[in-house]
């Protein structure tokens, strides 16, 4: 696996925007471990110490998690503009909900505030790049039972 490096590896956990304390629950390690990762401190064999391949396919599969969580948002935003264009009509900002906590995030689809959050910013980015004009709320309360 060479393109398992202490920079990719800095890198990734950069891009899925989680804690080390977040990313060690994600991946079934240590908090240790993970600061070992991200420091790149030589293993038993002198090589720097990073995840096993076990560790870096569910890192992994949380970004991509995230990539299409992003790209699905984006998706329906440009369905929104091109309706917008074919009807002369000025695009509205789109609204891009952001959770409130963890339990949000779950319902989005992701394992942490923190994830979700990173997904928002590369819509965020996006809308930005693409001049789509844009506003983030705060998800709606979820309705108690009772």
């Amino acid at each position: 696996m060479s393109d398992l490096t202490p920079e990719n590896v800095r890198v990734m956990l950069s891009r899925i925007g989680l804690s080390q304390t977040e990313v060690a629950r994600v991946v079934g390690a240590q908090e240790r471990t993970v600061r070992r990762w991200l420091g790149g401190e030589p293993g038993p064999d002198g090589e720097a110490f990073l995840p096993s391949p076990q560790h870096w396919l569910r890192l992994f599969n949380l970004c991509k998690a995230q990539d299409r969580a992003a790209e699905q948002a984006m998706r329906l935003i440009h369905r929104l503009k091109t309706h917008a264009e074919e009807t002369g009509r000025p695009l509205d900002p789109v609204s891009v909900r952001l959770a409130r906590d963890d339990a949000d995030a779950r319902r989005a689809g992701m394992p942490f505030l923190s994830a979700h959050v990173a997904v928002v910013r590369r819509i965020v980015e996006r809308c930005e790049a693409e001049r789509i004009p844009y506003e983030v709320l705060a998800m709606a309360p979820t309705p108690r039972r009772g």
